[in-house]
């Protein structure tokens, strides 16, 4: 079973520790080969409303590495989660910088 397949399981176990070593991994792959990590990006949009704000963190950065900026900002549990309330906190603001920059290289 290749190994994005077992990290793919990982994203939706009930193990918080599971859901963030699966999506932290995801992400350092998505940063050099993203179109490998792609097929992971429905179990990942689902991890944008997680309770855990690292694991969503990094699920927003990883679905924004794979090119789905798109379907996230669309995404209604992004929205739900309220894109506001995620970007509060102030250990999240190189993040918000991050995705900023993303979506301007994404969209320019």
């Amino acid at each position: 079973m290749p190994a994005v397949t077992v990290l793919q399981l990982f994203l939706s176990s009930s193990k918080p520790v599971l859901r963030f070593a699966a999506v932290r991994t995801l992400n350092k792959v998505a940063q050099s080969h993203p179109m490998s990590v792609t097929n992971c990006n429905i179990d990942m949009e689902s991890l944008i409303s997680d309770q855990n704000r690292s694991i969503a963190t990094l699920a927003i950065t990883t679905l924004l590495k794979t090119g789905a900026a798109h379907s996230l900002l669309l995404n209604s549990r992004f929205k739900r989660a309220g894109a506001v309330a995620w970007c509060n906190s102030s250990s999240r603001t190189s993040s918000i910088f991050f995705l900023v920059a993303e979506l301007r290289r994404l969209h320019c």
